[in-house]
């Protein structure tokens, strides 16, 4: 049986301001963009991508994000991009 293709979900410069609670229920997501948004928060809600493995927070205007150890299992292969303000 193949594999099932990866999934991806660019939301790259869409003036979000917050992300939206859908994006938080496709948990098949393996690598998210969330650059250039507006936010300044994220969400706990993000530990349900649990198949998550590249997370791009840049040029937004974050404070804070989830710690890694309580948001996402250990893994060599995980790869985060975050500016913090």
């Amino acid at each position: 049986m193949p594999a099932s293709p990866a999934l991806h979900l660019n939301l790259w410069k869409q003036q979000l301001g917050e992300v939206p609670d859908s994006v938080w229920q496709q948990t098949e997501i393996e690598t998210l963009v969330l650059a250039d948004n507006g936010l300044t928060q994220v969400s706990e809600e993000i530990s349900r991508l649990t198949k998550l493995r590249m997370l791009d927070l840049g040029h937004n205007q974050l404070s804070q994000v989830p710690p890694r150890s309580a948001t996402f299992p250990a893994s060599p292969t995980f790869s985060t991009f975050t500016t913090i303000a």
